[in-house]
């Protein structure tokens, strides 16, 4: 098991776990490959399930920049089937911090699960 893949595992671990201290259930894919049977590209890393919400399809990674368009089309294109929302969640220098993709603007992990309840999690087009 290569370094990189176990610091991937953390990062994912330690998300997984802020979801479920807010009260969302949260799941991680085997080997966080996630995604449509037979695709190359399994960009889906955790499943979280808040309470009358879309379900949120997380890739977590450890820059903004590490996550190839072609994973975030497939990222996209898979919650779409489900209607749900892809969402990219990234180290910042003090804190995580998420993108729904398909919107511009980045938002504190911590804040988007304070405010969960509240928000349409929809992403624009």
């Amino acid at each position: 098991m290569s370094r990189n893949y176990r610091s991937g595992v953390s990062r994912e671990s330690y998300i997984k776990k802020l979801f479920w201290d807010y009260g969302i259930p949260c799941f991680r894919p085997y080997h966080s490959a996630g995604g449509r049977p037979g695709a190359k590209i399994k960009p889906v890393d955790l499943v979280a399930l808040p309470r009358g919400k879309p379900p949120l399809l997380i890739q977590v990674s450890k820059k903004i920049g590490r996550v190839s368009e072609a994973e975030k089309n497939e990222l996209k294109e898979i919650a779409d089937q489900c209607n749900g929302c892809p969402l990219l969640i990234y180290k910042g220098e003090n804190s995580y911090y998420c993108k729904i993709i398909g919107e511009d603007s980045d938002r504190e992990l911590e804040k988007l699960l304070q405010d969960i309840e509240k928000l349409n999690l929809t992403p624009s087009i």
